[in-house]
C-alpha cells in the first residue's frame, strides 16, 4: 500500500495534489476539510485559527488528523477492496505524521512548496479578502505550530515545486504517484 502524507503551506497546491490522487483511484482525505467541518460543528465563537490553537492545546496538535485518519478508515473498512493508494491531504507537524503511520503503516511525507506569489495569487481568487499580510500571519502561525518541521529538508520525504502551470505541477504528481493505486 501506498500512503502519502502532503503538506504545505496555503495555497502551494495541496488540494490540487488530493483531487490528483482522487482521480487516479486513491482513498483520499483532507484534514483542512475536517477542521472546516469541525469548526461549523464546535466553533465559530473565534476564528478558525484561534479554533484550531485552542483544540491543538486542549487535545494534541494531531486531533484534526485522528479524526480525518478515523473517517478515513471507517470509510475504507466498508468496501469490499479497498484502495491500494491513501493521501491525507493537509498534514501539519510530525505528531500528525505519526498518527497516519500508525494507522496506516509506512507513509511518505510529501512537501509542497510555491513561491509566495503564486500561493498568493491562488488564494486571492480562493478568497478575494484576503491580503498578503493575512498570508504572512497565517503561515507564520501554521509554521510555528509544526509545520516547520515537516518543511525542513529532514522533515519530508519528497518535495515537489508548483511554481508553474497547473499542467507541470499534475505531471509532478503523476510522476509520484504512479497511474493509480
Amino acid at each position: 500500500m501506498r500512503v502519502y502524507a502532503i503538506s504545505g503551506l496555503s495555497g502551494a497546491g495541496k488540494t490540487t495534489a488530493k483531487k490528483h490522487a482522487d482521480r487516479i483511484g486513491y482513498e483520499t482525505v483532507s484534514i483542512g476539510a475536517t477542521v472546516r467541518r469541525a469548526y461549523e460543528e464546535r466553533g465559530r465563537a473565534e476564528s478558525i485559527g484561534e479554533f484550531v490553537l485552542r483544540v491543538h492545546e486542549a487535545d494534541g496538535r494531531a486531533q484534526f488528523t485522528r479524526e480525518a485518519v478515523a473517517t478515513l478508515a471507517e470509510r475504507r473498512s466498508n468496501r469490499s477492496k479497498p484502495s491500494e493508494g491513501i493521501v491525507v491531504e493537509g498534514v501539519h507537524s510530525p505528531a500528525s505524521v505519526q498518527t497516519v503511520r500508525e494507522a496506516f503503516g509506512t507513509v511518505r511525507v510529501v512537501w509542497i512548496h510555491a513561491p509566495l506569489t503564486a500561493r498568493l495569487g491562488r488564494l486571492e481568487q480562493r478568497e478575494p479578502e484576503c491580503r498578503p499580510s493575512d498570508v504572512l500571519t497565517r503561515d507564520l502561525r501554521e509554521l510555528n505550530s509544526g509545520l516547520a518541521e515537516l518543511a525542513a529538508p529532514l522533515g519530508h520525504d519528497y518535495c515537489l515545486l508548483n511554481g508553474g502551470t497547473r499542467d507541470e505541477f499534475e505531471q509532478r504528481l503523476g510522476a509520484l504517484f504512479g497511474t493509480g493505486a
